[in-house]
């Protein structure tokens, strides 16, 4: 493969994902990425139109951002400079094509490519569009403004003119805020509102910044009502998010615990609301109706340019906001719940939970520290806990055993896993000693960020103990989403499917075994094997049982979650697939691999197994963490089983008990379930 023939590729490509609409596998950006660099390929290679260039380099731009490319952003960067060439100053399309060079030139800096060079020269760029193209007070004019705020606040970060740069951020960051709210743009004016409060929180300035972010939360709720797409509405939570774990922390800093709880519940389970709500919507015309009516109240208070006399105007608002009303007050009739997820989202109250009797130990990970609310009947105390740098070292050196038992070898002869051994009690000293006295025997953990990967049965005390062996605890996205999980209930009967890609030596034995003691406790059991364990079979199997086992493989995707899941005989069972379900099942057991990883983003877990399958109605699931050795699993289910149906344990009693008996062995070996629920 020649130059040439590099650069047709290139362009084949960009015109497929621009025209067609394909979403073109990363490894194939990766390539092109190391051909760029290793042919040389500069913009003055391309011999097409300066809207091809244009195109071209707004392409390699968002991917460039998104995937990390280098050579991408520095081609990129040469493309918008060639476009000018073409194009007269002055025009919007010439300061468009300086923002977007300036742009590139951020994430270059952001990746440590000569980053003050670089956002120096994304500062002139910025400066140029609005002198030369962009009009006064218009959108493009307001977010070129943001765009240099940004550079030179990492200018100041990284000691340029620090005090220099740092004024001029916050003097751009008001211009730009005055003429969003000029504008109604209010999802940038979010943005420029929360990088104004970045910059009070560097400056220790807690209650500017809490001010600021009183008004950035307001906004995300009056916004996120307008955002009917269930795929945007994530994306746009997940931007956002940022905003709640800000306040969280200027609410301690400020010593406002509960207001700090809130806002700590607000952003763990929204996404988990904003799902809840996903459901529900597949098959409500009332809720359908009240997001149409909204989105058109909204267009009518954004567009001020209608041809609607100011009489008629208010007429019409005022005719759909009364629709409006009637509509939520039905919608609240017909399910509460989804009501509180559209409407104006109100997390769990400390009040709420003066009477469960279980410590509820939710942490929360802000920048590098962590975080404990330890709520016991309703009574809330914080600790801060220190770094998290113990756990980052735990997780990549799970991560690395991980890959080296996909390829064969021996978890417990790897280097990488004494280290990670080693930790296990570094790991409790910090997570669990210093809040210890304010435990009770029960507990609900529920993690936030990379805690979400740590074994939390494993972590040892200076005695040697486990922390399974000292409580009976269990997992939860967050406090409100108890409020979602069915009540107790009967099992009568049970979906057993075993080895669906027949590749399992003991998966079978596994469920023979279960089979059994389900019998003998008179529930019904239905098993689906190999080839009879397809993916139509099999959902359709699941919305009348009670109990749910599945012994087989599991896996989880770190660049696409929503492609992790189950594999069936004939494809994968997928965490957005199980949303679409409505289960009715106490319990669901993953005897597989990874069941219980999850990708954490700003929005925290939101696109694991686990919640789909809590979302879809069981209450109790247990899954694993990393490689399962199915000899083990097998042991460790039976045993499960019999306590809990044989021997009078109730789910979570018989999980712990049954775990205890394996804590002779290695923790890679039985560490790795959890159980989620409560």
């Amino acid at each position: 493969m020649g130059k040439e023939e590099v650069i047709k590729w290139i362009i084949d490509v960009v015109e497929g994902e621009q025209k067609y609409g394909i979403d073109w596998d990363i490894d194939t950006f990766i390539l092109l990425d190391s051909k760029i660099g290793e042919y040389e390929i500069k913009g003055e290679d391309f011999d097409v139109s300066k809207e091809e260039l244009f195109n071209i380099g707004v392409v390699l731009l968002e991917k460039g951002m998104y995937i990390e490319l280098i050579n991408f952003l520095w081609l990129s960067v040469e493309l918008f400079e060639r476009f000018r060439e073409f194009e007269d100053e002055g025009t919007p399309d010439y300061a468009r094509a300086l923002v977007n060079e300036g742009n590139a030139r951020q994430s270059l800096a952001d990746l440590g490519v000569n980053p003050i060079d670089n956002l120096n020269k994304a500062v002139e760029l910025y400066e140029l569009a609005r002198e030369k193209g962009f009009k006064e007070g218009t959108p493009s004019y307001a977010r070129a403004l943001m765009n240099e705020g940004n550079a030179r606040g990492i200018l100041a970060e990284l000691g340029v003119n620090q005090a220099e740069n740092l004024n001029k951020a916050i003097n751009l960051y008001n211009q730009a805020r005055e003429l969003f709210k000029k504008t109604n743009n209010k999802i940038d004016l979010i943005k420029v509102i929360n990088n104004l409060s970045n910059i009070h929180i560097k400056q220790e300035n807690y209650q500017k910044a809490y001010n600021e972010l009183k008004e950035s939360i307001n906004l995300i709720e009056d916004v996120r009502l307008t955002i009917s797409n269930p795929n945007y509405r994530k994306d746009f939570q997940e931007t956002f998010i940022e905003a709640y774990k800000k306040m969280v922390l200027c609410c301690l800093k400020l010593d406002k615990k509960e207001e700090a709880f809130k806002y700590a519940e607000m952003s763990k389970s929204r996404i988990l609301s904003e799902l809840l709500a996903i459901e529900h919507e597949l098959d409500n015309e009332t809720l359908n109706k009240l997001k149409e009516l909204i989105a058109e109240l909204q267009a009518l208070e954004n567009n001020p340019n209608l041809n609607i006399r100011g009489d008629e105007l208010r007429a019409i608002k005022f005719y759909k906001i009364k629709q409006i009303k009637e509509l939520e007050d039905k919608l609240y009739k017909e399910n509460p719940n989804l009501y509180e997820a559209l409407k104006g989202f109100k997390p769990i109250s400390l009040e709420e939970l003066r009477d469960r009797e279980e410590t509820i130990l939710m942490y929360y990970i802000i920048d590098k520290n962590i975080y404990a609310f330890v709520i016991n009947n309703g009574k809330l105390e914080v600790f801060e806990l220190g770094d998290i740098k113990n756990v980052r070292e735990f997780v990549e050196l799970m991560d690395k055993i991980n890959e080296k038992v996909k390829k064969g070898v021996k978890a417990t002869t790897l280097n990488s896993y004494k280290k990670a051994k080693n930790l296990l009690n570094p790991l409790y000293n910090q997570l669990i000693k210093p809040i210890e006295h304010k435990l009770k025997h029960n507990l609900i953990i529920i993690p936030h960020s990379l805690l979400h990967y740590i074994p939390f049965s494993a972590l040892k005390d200076d005695k040697g103990k486990y922390l399974i062996q000292k409580y009976n605890y269990k997992i939860m996205p967050s406090c409100t989403s108890m409020k979602y999980l069915p009540k107790d209930g009967d099992i009568k009967s049970a979906l057993l499917i075993a080895n669906p890609t027949n590749d399992l030596r003991f998966a079978k034995e596994e469920v023979k075994g279960i089979n059994k003691i389900l019998k003998q406790n008179n529930i019904t059991t239905e098993i689906l094997e190999s080839k009879n364990a397809k993916k139509q079979v099999v959902k359709q199997k699941l919305k009348d049982k009670e109990l749910i086992h599945f012994s087989g493989h599991g896996f989880f995707n770190p660049i696409t979650p929503e492609l992790s899941g189950l594999l069936l005989n004939d494809g994968i069972l997928t965490p957005i697939e199980f949303l679409e379900l409505k289960l009715n099942a106490q319990l669901m057991v993953l005897s597989a691999c990874e069941t219980g990883k999850t990708k954490t983003s700003i929005g925290d877990e939101i696109e694991g197994l686990i919640r789909a399958i809590q979302l879809s109605g069981v209450r109790y699931v247990i899954a694993s963490l990393w490689l399962a050795y199915d000899t083990y699993s097998a042991e460790i289910f039976k045993k499960f089983y019999d306590k809990w149906l044989n021997k009078g344990y109730n789910i979570e009693d018989a999980f712990r008990e049954t775990i205890k008996e394996f804590t002779n062995e290695d923790f890679y070996v039985w560490a790795l379930f959890q159980i989620y629920g409560c």
